[in-house]
């Protein structure tokens, strides 16, 4: 195997997936969230859990989080965003419930963010030694 050099970094290297909504008739893009999306979504998930400790509150704002979660990965064709950052509402108030849980499941799936990839990508953070370094 060669050694990589910058600009392997440099392109975007997310997979993607095609999910059949049959009862939109069609299939939706996801792609996979990059480490920095995964960094913000499990921040956000964090503060959900500390902010909001009635069960009701925390399942709305859990939904809510799940469906941002949609929102950054659905692309179209041309791997351009599919919905728009404001679209959570519209997406809330238009989809049947399984449809919306099942577009978060894959999503969350995709992404390697359901409860045992979680626990999993949580225990390899723990154990990874620090990218903290003195030198540039």
């Amino acid at each position: 195997m060669s050694k990589l050099n910058r600009a392997a970094f440099e392109q975007k290297r997310l997979k993607t997936i095609d999910i059949e909504i049959e009862e939109l008739g069609g299939s939706v893009t996801l792609r996979e969230m990059s480490a920095s999306q995964v960094g913000d979504f499990l921040k956000k998930l964090a503060e959900l859990k500390k902010d909001h400790t009635e069960e009701a509150e925390r399942t709305a704002a859990l939904l809510r989080l799940n469906i941002e979660a949609v929102i950054a990965c659905a692309i179209d064709e041309n791997g351009n965003k599919l919905f728009f950052d404001g679209d959570v509402e519209m997406i809330r108030d238009n989809l049947p419930h399984h449809v919306a849980q099942r577009l978060t499941t894959e999503t969350l799936k995709h992404s390697k963010l359901l409860q045992d990839d979680k626990e999993e990508i949580e225990k390899n953070s723990e154990t990874a030694p620090s990218t903290d370094s003195a030198s540039d």
